[in-house]
């Protein structure tokens, strides 16, 4: 009994068999992949032959199992073999080659790398503009505001992290420089909480505004936060006021 080529849909490699193995029609990728012949059996590793025998049979109607089959090469090919019984007498039999499979896992992985690095691109974009909102808002917690000539008032809002005091640093040592301000006013009535590492960067624009020959003012400073600044006033000339119309009556009204 002669194979006979057919050119079916199928992108896979695709062989119609009957009860005895004999290999009756097969695709162009079965060509391509595997060396058909004759008989199916003859294209099967030694090893896995009786595990053909056993499955590939009318009674197990569709079957699933994974055998070795010689290659174009003559190299062994693990290979998962899919068969439906179109009746008691004729089975087709797809071959898929393990290794199209990897390649076919590892395409689907490059694509997804892809697209990851893509997502990625988009994400570190977005935490671009995120951090310079940030920071803008950073910026407006900690607003430098010229009361007078010789006089400046920084409000601060909020919990004062870290990051945020470097962000209100550069802004109000960089004012402080520019507008020639003898006393800087530092109102803590909004402040929530100050972090350790907060204190040593609050410490570090006290220190460099004394430096500046300023006079530095802090009002509304809360008990559970005045034990800590008070550490400051020890190395430096930080003056306390209770609130902002204090101040605004002892520096402002002359």
């Amino acid at each position: 009994m002669s194979m006979q080529l057919v050119h079916d849909q199928m992108p896979l490699p695709l062989l119609m068999i009957n009860t005895k193995f004999d290999t009756l029609q097969y695709t162009p990728e079965a060509s391509k992949v595997f060396d058909v012949t004759e008989c199916f059996l003859d294209m099967v590793d030694e090893g896995s032959k009786s595990k053909v025998e056993k499955w590939i049979q009318p009674k197990q109607g569709k079957s699933k199992l994974e055998i070795n089959i010689y290659g174009k090469s003559s190299d062994v090919v693990l290979t998962e073999v899919y068969v439906r019984w179109m009746n008691d007498l004729h089975a087709e039999v797809i071959l898929y080659p393990k290794e199209k499979q990897n390649e076919h896992i590892t395409t689907m992985l490059d694509k997804l790398q892809n697209r990851l690095n893509d997502t990625n691109f988009a994400l570190l974009e977005e935490k671009e503009k995120v951090e310079d909102t940030l920071k803008e808002n950073y910026r407006l917690s900690a607003p430098f505001i010229q009361l007078t000539k010789d006089i400046a008032f920084v409000p601060l809002f909020g919990d004062v992290s870290e990051e945020k005091l470097h962000t209100i640093k550069e802004q109000v040592l960089a004012k402080a420089h520019d507008h020639h301000s003898n006393r800087i006013l530092f109102d803590f009535t909004a402040v929530g909480e100050l972090s350790a590492e907060g204190f040593r960067v609050l410490n570090e624009v006290f220190k460099t505004l004394d430096f500046m020959g300023k006079e530095i003012v802090l009002i509304g400073v809360k008990p559970k936060h005045s034990m800590k600044i008070n550490e400051f006033k020890v190395q430096l000339n930080i003056q306390f006021l209770h609130s902002l119309q204090t101040a605004i009556y002892r520096y402002c009204s002359r």
